[in-house]
């Protein structure tokens, strides 16, 4: 799990991105694409996120 993974949400379908990790609070914040009804960026815990998504692509670095 890194900063640019993209996910999808299993109930909502809504897709978002990891724009940052708090490793002392165990989440991540996330950006939501989308109409949502709360706060964006929103944090949630890596466990939760986990439980709640897949990941549909995985930042890779190139050097270019």
């Amino acid at each position: 799990m890194q900063v640019g993974d993209v996910v999808k949400f299993n109930i909502s379908g809504h897709i978002g991105t990891i724009v940052e990790l708090d490793d002392s609070y165990n989440g991540v914040c996330l950006y939501i694409s989308g109409d949502v009804s709360f706060k964006n960026p929103t944090w949630m815990g890596k466990s939760t996120l986990l439980r709640t998504a897949e990941f549909i692509s995985e930042y890779k670095e190139t050097n270019s």
